[in-house]
């Protein structure tokens, strides 16, 4: 399997936007730490992803847009709101959420695409994520604002405990998207 966190920034960019308000913790810095971006996401993944709703990610060379009940949300390789990384089977989505950055590990599967995050439910007082993560990833519980009140701490793990997040099962399972079409085929 492939992972499509970096590459599929499309599918991560729609869970992310969609998910985003639902995750319990962010990222001072890109993760995972050390590894080098990707700078152009693969043919392979560009193309229009849905979820069967009204929602679409549309993942093109270096952005990824998604389209849903609001505004249209992009996200670019080019002015530094997104990168992509490849890390063991997985693809990393890292996207810029103000000073923060919200994670999203990807894999392809098929014509789809499964994404994972850290949900608000796994930072709750008391559960092991959320005592892992006060003990040792967490550089500072957020102050919480309109805009970011869904984070409940912000990290700087090094790879270590990245590696360590994601075995322990800190990601969780949140959505398939399904791949309609390439990019290049729209309108046709």
């Amino acid at each position: 399997m492939k992972i499509l966190a970096i590459i599929l920034p499309g599918f991560i960019l729609m869970m992310i936007i969609g998910l985003s308000a639902c995750t319990g913790a962010a990222f001072e810095n890109p993760q995972p730490f050390g590894v080098a971006d990707i700078l152009e996401i693969p043919e392979h993944f560009q193309g229009i992803y849905s979820n069967g709703d009204s929602d679409s990610l549309v993942v093109e060379t270096n952005q990824i847009s998604y389209y849903g009940l609001t505004s249209p949300l992009h996200f670019s390789l080019k002015n530094g709101d997104l990168t992509l990384r490849r890390w063991g089977d997985f693809w990393v989505v890292n996207l810029r959420n103000n000073d923060f950055w919200e994670v999203f590990l990807c894999k392809d599967y098929c014509d789809s695409l499964v994404i994972g995050y850290i949900p608000k439910s796994a930072a709750m007082e008391g559960d092991e994520t959320f005592e892992w993560m006060k003990k040792y990833a967490a550089r500072r519980p957020l102050e919480p604002s309109t805009n970011d009140a869904h984070i409940d701490f912000v990290l700087n793990p090094d790879s270590a405990a990245f590696r360590e997040m994601v075995s322990k099962g800190f990601f969780k399972l949140m959505e398939a998207l399904r791949k309609k079409s390439h990019p290049n085929t729209r309108g046709k």
